[in-house]
C-alpha cells in the first residue's frame, strides 16, 4: 500500500481516536499496522488508545513495540512508563525514565513520574529529591506539588507535605486529588474531623473518586461510625468493582459489625483481585480466628498456607547472617510492633523491655506507628534504642534490622493490625520469635519459635503447633501489668441493685452468632438480669440480641471510653461473658483484677484456650464451660449464687496477684530459653538446618 494511503488510514484513526470513536480508532489502527507492520504510529497511537481506555496489557505490548521501532521517541518513552507504573512496575518504569530525562533533564512529565516510580519501590527520600527539582523547574506546576507531597507523606514530613497539597489546590482549585492527598495526612496525623471534611471536598469535585470514598470510608471506620463507613466502601466499590483495597477495607468493617461471614467474603473477593494482597491475607485469618467455622488442626493449615504465601518470593533469595557465632556474647533482640503506645500489647511488653538483663540483651524498639504517646515515651525511655519504622518499606527495613546486626528478632503482631510479617519473611534476623500479639501461628517457617505455654499450647497436641517449634514457658504466655488507674474493688453491685448485671468488654468482632445466642439464652433465663456492653460495635450486638427477643431496657450499650473510664465500668457488672471461640485475653485480666469473674469455653485451637485457662490458674474451674449448653448453665448457677459472686469480688486480685509478679520472673525464663536457641544456632554451622533457611 502506498505511503499516501498510509497516511490518510492514519488520519482517519486519529480522528476517530480524538472524536471518542474507540473501535473505529482501534480497526483504523489495526488497518494501519496491517499495511505497514513497521509503521511507529499505528502502534504508539494505538497505545495511547488502549492506555486511555484501561487495557493496560495491550497498551504495554503496542508500546514495547512502538519503543523498539524508535528508541528516541520521547513522548512513546513516557506512555510505556506511564503504562508500567499502571502496572505496578516501577523498577523498568524508572528505567524509561532516566533514559528520557538524559535527553532532555527539564522534562516536567518525566521527572514527575520518575518521583512516583521512585516513591512506588519505597525510596522515598531520593522521590523527594527529584520531585523537589521538578517544583524548582516548574514552581507552577499543581501535579508537581502533589507528587512532591505524597513523597514527602512517605518520608514521614507531613507537616511540610500538608503545605505541598494545599499548595496543589491552589494552582489547580478543580482538582481533587490534592483534597484527597492531605485528607489521609490529616487523619494519619489523628485529625479525623478535618480528615473527613477534606475527603468530602474531593468527592464534591469529584462525586466518582473511589480513592476519596475509601479513604472516607476508613476515618469514619476510626471514629467508629461503621455504617457509614460501610456506605462509603460500597459506593467505591460500585464505582470500581475491581478495587481490592476497598473489598478489603469492607471486610474489616463488616468484622466490626459482628457479620464474619460477610467480612471472609469480602476479604476473599479482594484476595481474588489481588492475589498475594497480605493485608487481606492477615485480616482473613484473623476472621477466621473469630469465626469459629474451623476446627484447631484446619485452623493451622490456613495459616501455613498463608505463610507459604507470603515466603515464595524470599525463599530463595535469603542471605547467610553474619552475625558472629559466640553463645556467650551479649546478644542484641529486637521487638517489632505497631502497638508501643496505649494498647494492650504494649502493658503486656512493658515489663519484659524494662526487665531485660542489660549485661547479656542489648535492646531494640521497632515501632511501626506514627503516632506516639505517653505510654510510647515510657517505653522509649527502657529501651536502648528507639527506632520508628512506619515510614519504611519491606525491603528497607529488612535492611536496616540486618544493619543493626539484630540476633534475635522478636514480632509482637502475628496477622493483627501495623504487622510486618513480609519483613521477618525476608529473614533479617538468624533467630526470629512470635510472641504476645497474636496467640496463633503466624504459618510462617522464617518465624523459628512461638512463646506460648502449657495451657493454651498443651503437648498433647503434637504436631498442631503450625509452622514455629514452642517455646513453653512456665510463666504463661505474657506477663500482664495492671494499668496504674485501676480503680479499687466494689462490693458486688447485684447486692444493692437487686438484680444481676454481665458483661461483655471485648472486641466484638470476637462476638460470633453462637456467642450472642448464648448470651441471649443466659438473659432469657433470668428476666431480671440485664447486660453492659462495651466496645464501637455494642448498638450492632445490641439489636441482634433485641432481634432475638431481649427488651432494649434490660441492655446498656456504651462505646469505647478512655482506659480509666472503661475499668471503672466493673464496678457496675457481676459477671462477665466471654466471648467464644476467641476468647478475651486483656479484657479478662482487667475483670479478675477489678474482681469480675468470667464464664468462658474452651475450643480446640489456641484462641479459645486463653479464657478456659486463666479460669484454672486462679481456682475459678467452675467456671470453664465444654460447649455451649454447659456455657449457658453455668453462667445461670453462678449468676444465681449472690453469695458465691460476692466472696470471690474482694480476693480475686489477691489471687491473681502473686501469679504476675513484676514481671522479673517471666523475662528470666524468657531469657534463658532465647539464650539456649542462640547456642543452637551457634552450633549449626554447615548443617541442614542452617541449608533449609530455618536458622539462615
Amino acid at each position: 500500500m502506498n505511503p499516501a494511503r498510509i497516511q490518510r488510514l492514519l488520519h482517519d484513526a486519529l480522528a476517530n481516536h480524538k472524536a471518542g470513536r474507540s473501535d473505529m480508532a482501534r480497526d483504523g489502527y489495526a488497518a494501519v499496522r496491517k499495511a505497514a507492520p513497521r509503521n511507529f504510529d499505528g502502534y504508539h497511537l494505538a497505545g495511547i488508545l488502549e492506555l486511555g481506555q484501561g487495557r493496560m496489557d495491550e497498551a504495554e505490548r503496542l508500546l514495547r513495540r512502538a519503543h523498539r521501532l524508535d528508541r528516541q521517541s520521547t513522548a512513546c518513552e513516557k506512555k510505556l512508563a506511564i503504562v508500567l507504573l499502571a502496572k505496578n512496575n516501577p523498577v523498568e518504569a524508572e528505567k524509561h525514565l532516566r533514559a528520557v530525562l538524559t535527553r532532555d533533564r527539564g522534562d516536567l512529565e518525566a521527572l514527575t513520574r520518575l518521583g512516583e516510580a521512585l516513591r512506588l519501590q519505597g525510596r522515598a527520600g531520593e522521590a523527594v529529591s527529584i520531585l523537589r527539582e521538578s517544583a524548582a523547574l516548574h514552581p507552577d506546576s499543581a501535579e508537581v506539588q502533589n507528587n512532591l507531597g505524597l513523597a514527602l507523606k512517605d518520608s514521614g514530613s507531613y507537616e511540610e507535605a500538608a503545605a505541598c497539597f494545599r499548595r496543589s489546590s491552589d494552582l489547580n482549585p478543580k482538582a481533587d486529588a490534592p483534597h484527597n492527598n492531605l485528607g489521609i495526612v490529616l487523619k494519619e496525623t489523628g485529625d479525623l474531623d478535618r480528615a473527613i471534611a477534606c475527603y468530602w471536598k474531593a468527592l464534591e469535585l469529584n462525586p466518582r473518586s473511589h480513592l476519596a470514598l475509601n479513604n472516607l470510608g476508613n476515618a469514619l471506620k476510626e471514629k467508629g461510625d461503621f455504617l457509614k463507613a460501610k456506605t462509603a466502601f460500597e459506593k467505591a466499590i460500585e464505582i470500581t468493582p475491581t478495587y481490592a483495597v476497598a473489598h478489603n477495607n469492607l471486610g474489616t468493617v463488616f468484622n466490626e459489625l459482628g457479620d464474619a461471614a460477610s467480612a471472609l467474603a469480602a476479604f476473599e473477593r479482594a484476595i481474588l483481585l489481588r492475589p498475594g494482597y497480605h493485608h487481606a491475607l492477615s485480616n482473613r485469618l484473623l476472621t477466621l480466628n473469630y469465626g469459629g467455622t474451623l476446627d484447631g488442626r484446619s485452623l493451622i493449615e490456613e495459616h501455613l498456607e498463608v505463610g507459604r504465601q507470603f515466603e515464595a518470593p524470599f525463599a530463595r533469595g535469603r542471605r547467610p547472617h553474619p552475625n558472629p557465632r559466640d553463645p556467650d556474647r551479649r546478644l542484641r533482640i529486637g521487638y517489632v510492633s505497631g502497638d508501643f503506645r496505649d494498647h494492650p500489647v504494649a502493658r503486656f511488653i512493658e515489663p519484659v523491655l524494662s526487665r531485660h538483663d542489660r549485661t547479656q540483651f542489648e535492646v531494640f524498639a521497632y515501632s511501626n506507628h506514627r503516632l506516639e504517646d505517653g505510654i510510647s515515651a515510657d517505653l522509649k525511655s527502657v529501651v536502648d534504642h528507639w527506632i520508628p519504622v512506619w515510614a519504611l518499606n519491606d525491603e528497607a527495613m529488612a535492611d536496616r534490622i540486618r544493619g543493626d546486626g539484630i540476633d534475635i528478632l522478636v514480632d509482637l503482631s502475628g496477622h493483627t493490625a501495623h504487622n510486618r510479617l513480609l519483613v521477618f519473611a525476608r529473614k533479617p534476623a538468624p533467630i526470629q520469635v512470635s510472641m504476645i500479639g497474636y496467640m496463633q501461628t503466624t504459618g510462617l517457617t522464617s518465624i523459628d519459635f512461638r512463646v506460648t505455654d502449657h495451657a493454651i499450647d498443651p503437648e498433647a497436641d503434637g504436631g498442631s503447633s503450625g509452622s514455629e517449634k514452642l517455646l513453653r514457658l512456665r510463666h504463661g504466655a505474657a506477663t500482664y501489668r495492671p494499668p496504674e488507674c485501676c480503680p479499687e474493688v466494689n462490693p458486688l453491685p447485684a447486692l444493692s441493685n437487686g438484680f444481676i448485671t454481665f458483661g461483655s468488654f471485648n472486641n466484638l468482632a470476637k462476638a460470633t452468632p453462637e456467642a450472642i445466642h448464648a448470651w441471649v439464652a443466659i438473659l432469657k433465663r433470668l428476666p431480671t438480669a440485664r447486660m453492659l456492653i462495651v466496645g464501637r460495635s455494642g448498638h450492632s450486638v445490641g439489636q441482634i440480641m433485641q432481634d432475638q427477643g431481649i427488651a432494649a431496657d434490660r441492655l446498656d450499650l456504651i462505646d469505647r471510653l478512655p482506659l480509666e473510664g472503661y475499668l471503672a465500668l466493673h464496678h457496675r457488672v457481676d459477671l462477665l461473658l466471654d466471648t467464644f471461640p476467641y476468647n478475651g485475653g486483656t479484657t479478662n485480666l482487667n475483670a479478675i483484677w477489678m474482681g469480675v469473674p468470667f464464664v468462658s469455653l474452651a475450643g480446640s485451637s489456641t484462641v479459645a484456650r486463653t479464657g478456659p485457662s486463666l479460669l484454672r490458674v486462679i481456682g475459678l474451674e467452675d467456671l470453664a464451660a465444654t460447649n455451649k449448653d454447659d456455657y449457658i448453665e453455668r453462667a445461670v448457677a453462678a449468676a444465681s449464687n449472690l453469695d458465691q459472686l460476692s466472696a470471690w469480688r474482694p480476693v480475686l486480685r489477691l489471687r491473681v496477684e502473686p501469679l504476675l509478679g513484676d514481671g522479673t520472673e517471666f523475662t528470666r525464663e524468657l531469657e534463658t530459653q532465647l539464650l539456649a536457641v542462640w547456642r543452637e544456632w551457634c552450633a549449626t554451622v554447615g548443617t541442614a538446618s542452617q541449608k533449609n533457611g530455618r536458622h539462615d
